[in-house]
């Protein structure tokens, strides 16, 4: 995934309401603080491992997936705007069976 792809992958979590911090990490230094970065993703944060400055694993929270408040689902509630009739018919009743003469 290029560095480019990540920002738009980011954007869209944001836009689910998921708003994710990341954290990469060069593949020694998290060798080195193995423990302490599983720690920090374990509290919601996504770690990003690169190798010659190109990313090669991403290691992300588990969430649960009962008991969400904000998933995919409803998360654009509120958002849109109804107006006018949503329910009345868009063609007169006339229109309805007619072969198009």
């Amino acid at each position: 995934m290029t560095h480019t792809a990540s920002a738009t992958a980011l954007d869209m979590a944001k836009c689910f309401g998921q708003d994710v911090p990341v954290k990469r990490v060069r593949i020694g230094e998290f060798r080195d603080r193995a423990s302490e970065l599983i720690r920090r993703a374990a509290g919601g944060e996504t770690i990003v491992i690169l190798n010659r400055n190109r990313e090669v694993a991403k290691i992300v929270p588990i969430t649960a997936t009962t008991g969400r408040t904000r998933g995919l689902v409803g998360c654009l509630a509120g958002t849109a705007e109804v107006r006018g009739d949503i329910e009345a018919p868009i063609a007169p009743a006339e229109a309805w069976f007619t072969d198009g003469k």
